[in-house]
């Protein structure tokens, strides 16, 4: 008779969870992304430093730390009070971030960037919003994970490897461990604001979406004419529930996984053209990768790869 409680099971399953080894070259791919899509973000910052981060600006050091939400809030604050430590501060921040997205540093410099983020977070906290906010997880995450094995131009003139698409399933459980971290922090982010919406009326009357395209100061693109088409809004409103909420449960079936993803995309997409939002919707996007299967990546990139050089010759 089988037994229905089988520790070690459970134990093998578990292991499987959280340290199975993965194929990075996913993983670079999701720096390169991520990596690329910062460096505009923060690069378009840095032209303003001085109104964002300098005493003189919009928010002096001293009120910096009156500001700041609870969960921010720390002994020892992290960021610079000195205008010229912000100054430079922040070129360092940008250069590091592009040298990240080449994939030149690693785990270290990965953990330098994370503390400069959260230190600028942390000076001007009125500035942040959800970009900000997910950036500052990826970049912790990252800090753990061997992120720079491919799509890294180092390597790539060390060893002409680096763009090949052979298979390596080689990873530490660090990586396979942080990856999966990734994963879930997404998926339960999805899930609580799909329940945190579930606590307005309007999102339960179908009305949720219209009260958003419907204010110009949030919507680059004239929607009124979507108030001739209320079934529209209703079903705009609950796909987007319903999305959130199950984003953790139709990710976990290989079926329902590429139609959810497929949905994300369109959601981003959306709020990226209409709402002005592209930094917050690809860094949102960016982690799909790590959800798709690194052999049909692989068989992608190889395509695309023989085109180019067959272009060339």
């Amino acid at each position: 008779m089988r037994k229905l409680f089988d520790p070690k099971m459970l134990m093998r399953h578990w292991d499987h969870f959280w340290f199975a080894p993965i194929d990075l070259f996913k993983v670079g791919l999701f720096r390169a992304v991520f990596g690329f899509t910062i460096l505009i973000m923060y690069g378009i910052r840095h032209t303003s430093v001085r109104d964002f981060f300098l005493n003189s600006g919009l928010m002096p050091a001293t009120e910096a730390r009156n500001i700041l939400p609870e969960f921010l809030l720390s002994p020892l604050p992290v960021f610079f009070h000195s205008d010229a430590l912000n100054y430079w501060g922040h070129t360092l921040f940008v250069v590091l971030i592009f040298l990240f997205t080449i994939g030149v540093i690693g785990r270290w410099g990965t953990w330098i960037i994370f503390v400069l983020s959260l230190g600028f977070m942390q000076r001007n906290f009125p500035l942040v919003y959800g970009a900000d906010l997910f950036s500052n997880c990826w970049l912790f995450y990252l800090s753990f994970i061997n992120h720079n094995k491919y799509f890294s131009v180092l390597n790539y003139i060390r060893h002409r490897k680096t763009f090949s698409v052979l298979p390596d399933v080689t990873s530490d459980i660090y990586s396979s461990a942080f990856v999966c971290l990734i994963q879930i922090q997404l998926s339960l982010s999805y899930a609580y604001t799909g329940i945190e919406k579930l606590k307005g009326m309007q999102w339960w009357e179908g009305s949720a979406v219209w009260y958003v395209v419907g204010m110009r100061e949030l919507v680059a693109v004239d929607l009124s004419y979507l108030r001739y088409f209320p079934t529209a809004i209703a079903i705009m409103s609950m796909a987007t529930v319903i999305f959130e909420v199950y984003f953790i449960f139709a990710v976990a079936n290989k079926k329902l996984r590429p139609y959810w993803l497929l949905l994300g995309l369109g959601l981003h997409l959306g709020i990226a053209g209409f709402m002005s939002l592209p930094f917050f919707g690809i860094i949102m996007m960016a982690p799909y990768i790590l959800f798709l299967d690194a052999q049909k990546l692989r068989l992608w990139a190889a395509c695309f790869i023989y085109k180019f050089k067959s272009r060339r010759t």
